[in-house]
């Protein structure tokens, strides 16, 4: 849904100088699994083990890196992951 809406969007905003950019990350390390295993901080850090993980820092460069190419210049989908992760899931 998320995807059909940016496109979407792009599509009305195309005659204007306005940018629309749609970063798709992978397993980050945040304060999510730690809500997701209710304050189990045990558990929380056992999604990122064995494998190099993301940290919040990496998707703002991500997002200086979009918000920084010229003008004429859109990025418009970043799809970005640990170089151990394949697809959605962590590594197991």
């Amino acid at each position: 849904a998320l995807r059909a809406f940016t496109s979407a969007a792009r599509d009305d905003l195309a005659a204007t100088d306005i940018r629309l950019s749609m970063i798709s990350p992978g397993a980050v390390e945040t304060e999510f699994s730690l809500v997701r295993f209710k304050g189990d901080e045990q558990q929380a850090a056992k999604v990122y083990t064995d494998y190099a993980k993301m940290v919040a820092a990496d998707i703002a460069d991500n997002v200086v890196y979009i918000i920084t190419r010229p003008p004429h210049v859109q990025i418009n989908d970043l799809i970005v992951s640990s170089v151990h992760q394949s697809g959605a899931k962590p590594p197991t």
